[in-house]
Parts: structure tokens; C-alpha cells; sequence
């Protein structure tokens, strides 16, 4: 049996061999998100390359500032504001893409303001089949 000295030397080791080829993994993935070539109006692109298929999805995040998200409620009051977010102030993005399309900008600003919107990619490999 291994000493306890030597098995936590070892997950070290590994724990930090394991972060660098992460590191590494999320670079690479971020070069090949660069690269992709996406369909016109689409969010996922899909290439092959030496037998092995690649796929990367386009995806967008929202993340929202409370503060700002109830202020914006009391500048547009309840009528408004309820049919662009689900009562958990979750947003209905139907509703909120051709509100912030169409208001008037003294009603859409609070709401922008309280937005912030990341864009991510997902890029995942597989072995294609060979028949």
C-alpha cells in the first residue's frame, strides 16, 4: 500500500497535469470557435477533418441585475414588464426581442441597462463511423 505522503504527491501531480490540459483543451477549442464556419441563420456549425467530425454550437447567456431588472419594472409598471419576464424575472425572449426592437427608448433603456449578454461556444469531437 502507498503512503499517504506519496498518493497525495501524486494527485497534485495529476491535479495540475489535468489543469494544464484543460487550459489547453479551452484554447483550442476557442481557435476552432474562431474558425467555424456557421450556416447562414444558424447557431450550430458542423466540419470533418482526417475521420473526425467537429461540432460547434453558438450559444448566448443572459445574466441580469436585479436592482436594475426591478427598477426597469417600476419605470414600465406591471402591465409591461410582465409580458417581457416570468414571474421568477426570467425573461420571455419573444416578447422581450420585439419589445426592445420597437419601445421607446426611455422604456427600453432601464431594461438594457440591466442586461448583460455573453456569447459562448461548444465545441465538442466524435469518431466518425466507418463502414
Amino acid at each position: 500500500m502507498e503512503s499517504i505522503e506519496a498518493l497525495v504527491r501524486e494527485h497534485r501531480a495529476l491535479k495540475s497535469q489535468i489543469d494544464e490540459l484543460k487550459a489547453r483543451l479551452a484554447d483550442v477549442s476557442d481557435q476552432i470557435a474562431k474558425q467555424a464556419v456557421f450556416p447562414e441563420g444558424k447557431n450550430t456549425a458542423v466540419a470533418s477533418f482526417g475521420g473526425v467530425k467537429v461540432k460547434v454550437q453558438r450559444r448566448t447567456t443572459y445574466y441580469w441585475d436585479q436592482d436594475k431588472l426591478n427598477n426597469a419594472r417600476l419605470k414600465l409598471g406591471d402591465e409591461t414588464y410582465l409580458r417581457l419576464f416570468r414571474f421568477k424575472w426570467e425573461h420571455n425572449k419573444r416578447a422581450l426581442d420585439g419589445f426592445l426592437a420597437n419601445a421607446p427608448e426611455e422604456q427600453k433603456r432601464p431594461v438594457e441597462d440591466a442586461l448583460t449578454v455573453k456569447k459562448a461556444f461548444t465545441v465538442s469531437t466524435e469518431a466518425e463511423d466507418v463502414l
